[in-house]
């Protein structure tokens, strides 16, 4: 947001867009909840153009908003998550220091084992996802897309896997948003 805000992509040739959320780690510099999504949503109204993908994460609280604009810019809109139309989280289950994915694209399902924890890392790996198979140079099989997800790893400091002490998963965090310690 900062970036579009300082119009530092004003002269970049965007092909795709996404959204995944909002949340309150950038209040320090846009002065209300407002200001940040009205910069986020420049990506939408100026900075793509007509007919290229717009992928949201229609799960998340101003998905709708999001989406409402993103079409009235004339963009191509596909939503991931559980409300998707373009990828659907059908079911989520943890596995260890992993998450079981079942996911539903193009009448098809897939199996994904994704190695991080957390609900935001699934949200954010679907929009990657969609992305990848949304876009013009997206030509690639959607099986070899949902099968890299399951080679990601995490930010260091962000949800990391330290160890294990008497069964018990060691992680550490430096989330700095409540929105992160949920």
């Amino acid at each position: 947001s900062h970036g579009i805000e300082q119009r530092r992509l004003d002269g970049v040739e965007l092909t795709a867009a996404a959204f995944t959320n909002l949340g309150r780690d950038h209040l320090d510099y846009h002065p209300t909840i407002e200001d940040y999504l009205d910069a986020k949503l420049r990506l939408f109204t100026t900075l793509l153009p007509k007919g290229c993908p717009a992928i949201v994460n229609a799960d998340g609280a101003y998905a709708e908003r999001v989406i409402g604009v993103a079409d009235a810019a004339g963009h191509v809109i596909r939503t991931t998550g559980r409300g998707g139309d373009f990828i659907r989280l059908v079911e989520a289950g943890t596995e260890g220091f992993a998450q079981s994915l079942t996911l539903a694209h193009a009448g098809k399902d897939y199996h994904v084992r994704l190695p991080l924890v957390g609900g935001f890392q699934v949200e954010n790996a679907l929009v990657a996802a969609g992305l990848a198979l949304a876009t013009p140079a997206g030509q690639v099989d959607p099986a070899g897309v949902f099968a890299a997800l399951e080679g990601l790893t995490g930010v260091p400091g962000r949800m990391e896997r330290i160890g294990e002490a008497n069964g018990g998963l060691c992680l550490v965090d430096y989330a700095h948003k409540p929105e992160a310690l949920e």
